[in-house]
């Protein structure tokens, strides 16, 4: 049996390049925009999973774009793959869907580098998630895949955008039930990564989650039961950010990713934390700036005397264009209360 989806295409993960780093941007507003970091230098090694099923029970692919994508990855031509991938249409059988999956999911063709692999896994599950449906099985399988100690941390973080971006597909109205407990199962997976926090994809989940959260749209119209689980997840997701922003020893990436959480969600827990990131000399500039950036947003106009010294003195230029905006804000007059 298989699910009907409406897919909405935008801030789905593109075609990566063999190396990417975090770029944060402080954005007049004090807002920040983290595009999560990926390493391609990590060697890949052959795993198992649910959706790989011995040779003689796979059915042959019915589409023969999908066979041509396999030929190129497995004789070393990834780069052919994207190309491949953007062909592939819609509505894919069933059986192409869990070929390409099952294929995405087991061995690094021998041909193909590590970083090589990475980029045409990323191709096949953009153009699984172009799909207008889907075996129910799949979340199970990319968990367990980010769950297996051979999957490389790359690719643990593209699993997350995947799963982050299906769970905010639009559903039609049949087979709600099933439909509900796969959007429940990744909505529990994503604030279990979340908890991770010497990992920088745990940032990654942050913000999954947060947007999974968000959107609205058909899929609630159709089954009014995703609003309330939806929900029940927004106090989950704004501790696992205070969490990371308490541990020190947790990945930078991911704290930038938190501070990012905590403004957005105006969690006033976070500004004696911000405070004290802000004035630590020894902090790595750009989670200062975060902490800046967030003191600017949701931060009282007392925050000013904070960040005042740390202007007069500052000639880094990374936490001068947070602390601008900020100070610029907090310098507005305030609403008064209730209004």
């Amino acid at each position: 049996m298989r699910y009907r989806l409406r897919l909405n295409n935008a801030n789905m993960p593109t075609r990566p390049t063999t190396r990417r780093f975090l770029v944060l941007a402080v954005i007049l507003t004090g807002s920040i925009v983290a595009f999560v970091a990926t390493r391609s230098n990590h060697p890949t090694a052959q795993r198992k999973t649910a959706a790989t099923a011995p040779a003689q029970e796979q059915s042959g692919p019915t589409n023969p774009d999908v066979q041509t994508l396999i030929d190129h990855a497995t004789s070393g031509r990834g780069a052919k793959t994207e190309h491949d991938a953007s062909r592939l249409p819609s509505d894919l059988a069933a059986a192409d869907f869990r070929r390409l999956l099952a294929f995405s999911l087991g061995k690094r063709p021998e041909k193909l580098d590590s970083p090589s692999w990475d980029v045409v896994v990323n191709d096949i599950w953009n153009a699984l998630r172009r799909q207008k449906s889907y075996p129910p099985e799949f979340a199970a399988e990319l968990i367990a895949y980010f769950r297996a100690p051979t999957t490389t941390d790359v690719l643990k973080d593209y699993a997350i955008q995947h799963l982050g971006s299906w769970i905010s597909a639009d559903l039609s109205a049949d087979e709600g039930e099933t439909d509900l407990a796969v959007r429940k199962q990744i909505l529990a997976f994503l604030a279990e990564a979340t908890r991770l926090r010497d990992k920088s994809y745990a940032g990654t989940a942050l913000y999954a989650l947060d947007r999974a959260i968000l959107k609205g749209g058909a899929a609630e119209e159709a089954n009014p039961a995703l609003a309330p689980i939806k929900a029940s997840f927004v106090a989950p997701l704004q501790d696992a950010a205070l969490a990371l922003l308490r541990d020190s020893t947790a990945s930078t990436l991911a704290r930038i990713s938190a501070f990012q959480i905590a403004l957005e969600r105006q969690d006033a827990r976070a500004l004696a934390l911000s405070r004290q990131i802000a004035t630590d000399a020894s902090a790595p500039p750009m989670l200062r700036a975060s902490a800046i950036a967030c003191l600017g947003r949701i931060g009282v106009p007392s925050d000013i005397d904070v960040l005042a010294p740390i202007a007069r003195n500052c000639t880094d230029t990374r936490l001068l264009g947070a602390l601008k905006p900020a100070m610029e804000n907090l310098s507005k007059p305030q609403a008064p209360a209730g209004s």
